[in-house]
């Protein structure tokens, strides 16, 4: 069984999280209090690419 835990941010914390460097180089976004990677974006680098 896997337990996963999930934590809701706010966008001051979001913004803290992006000056930290810690998601330096990942293409992401915050959506409803959920820091996800930016599908659209990352989408649009790979078809540019082809």
């Amino acid at each position: 069984m896997v337990t996963v835990t999930t934590a809701k941010f706010s966008v001051k914390d979001y913004h803290k999280i992006v000056e930290s460097g810690i998601l330096h180089n990942h293409q992401v976004e915050l959506i409803n209090g959920l820091i996800s990677y930016s599908w659209a974006i990352l989408a649009c680098k790979t078809l540019s690419s082809l």
